[in-house]
């Protein structure tokens, strides 16, 4: 197996990822190629591919590398989601190399987010990198929590695990009017990215700017690898959803709801929308996006807990997230000038 990283990746393994991407059962969207990525000038990507003796791609990895801005000689990379490998064996020999890479060019720490949930499967590989190498795992909220919907059941069976208050604000959404429709067009791109934006001043929070979630919605729908449902009243939009199809799996992405009609319950007929849209489109598992299991009672992610827990208590972890510390001493002076920098300020 020959391991190869690159800044950039030409057209042919641009494609050869993609077909690798879409033969997985469960890729994430943080592994495809091509997705516009939210990088800040200390951030870049990597591209590590493992390749047979005949040239056949049997997996690949996106990397975030990213610098100190206090120290730029303080480096540390980031995999999400990722490999996107064949077989298991394949992630094993690519992290392993992975490691070493990054070892070799004195980064101080790496963190590998696995795409496998808690299972067999990721313990497994995690027996196999200890012998390669060290980590450890901290049990914290950076470790994924989700719920799925198993899309196998009949539309009944999945509306049973759906609470009474759900029921009745998904058809108080239906008798105000609400209409919730497939968005196609960079108007309407433009639009949800704006409500976005609108509701994220409201709340205090932004995560995404204008630009960028209107490339990302933009991307996903011409490349076929999401769709957006918007709801409108009397043609006004007023909420939407980006979802993204990965594998058998879709996932709620991004959501957005206009403050000034807060009072309709736009975001739960979307949400259900989207699931009779995969369950036809033949997915198998319909993912809510995350949810903060370890959110504080007054914390905003705590009330988004509480929203999509009234569509599932299936809730489904994620393997952990590994930490390698391969320059723990420059670790530790980070964390301790951060510290001052922040006390002085």
């Amino acid at each position: 197996m020959k391991i190869s990283f690159y800044d950039k990746l030409n057209n042919h393994n641009i494609q050869l990822a993609n077909m690798l991407y879409r033969g997985i059962e469960n890729p994430s969207v943080s592994q495809l190629v091509l997705l516009p990525f939210s990088l800040n000038g200390s951030n870049s990507l990597k591209y590590a591919l493992a390749k047979d003796d005949e040239g056949n791609l049997k997996g690949y990895c996106i990397i975030i590398e990213s610098q100190s801005n206090l120290f730029p000689f303080i480096k540390t990379a980031k995999i999400q989601f990722g490999p996107i490998c064949e077989k298991s064996e394949i992630e094993i020999i690519l992290l392993s190399k992975i490691y070493s890479y990054y070892k070799d060019l004195k980064f101080a720490k790496i963190e590998i987010q696995l795409r496998h949930v808690a299972g067999q499967e990721s313990e497994n590989i995690f027996n196999s990198l200890s012998r390669t190498f060290s980590f450890y795992h901290k049990y914290n909220k950076n470790n994924r929590c989700t719920i799925h919907i198993q899309l196998s059941r009949t539309l009944e069976e999945i509306q049973g695990d759906f609470s009474s208050v759900l029921s009745k604000n998904i058809r108080s959404a239906i008798n105000k009017n609400v209409k919730v429709q497939l968005s196609l067009s960079n108007e309407e791109f433009k639009e949800f990215a704006l409500l976005y934006t609108k509701m994220g001043n409201k709340r205090g929070a932004i995560h995404y700017t204008e630009t960028y979630l209107f490339d990302l919605c933009r991307f996903l729908i011409t490349s076929k690898n999401g769709f957006l449902l918007c709801s409108f009243v009397d043609k006004k939009m007023i909420g939407g959803g980006l979802f993204v199809d990965q594998g058998e799996k879709t996932e709620y992405l991004i959501g957005a709801t206009d403050p000034d009609y807060k009072k309709i319950p736009s975001s739960h007929l979307v949400l259900y929308e989207a699931i009779k849209f995969a369950k036809k489109e033949g997915k198998k598992i319909f993912d809510l996006g995350g949810i903060g299991y370890y959110a504080e009672t007054n914390d905003q992610i705590h009330n988004i807990n509480q929203f999509k827990e009234t569509f599932s208590k299936n809730h489904v972890f994620y393997a952990k997230l590994m930490y390698v510390d391969m320059r723990p001493f420059y670790l530790y002076t980070l964390k301790i000038l951060s510290f001052l920098k922040n006390r002085w300020s």
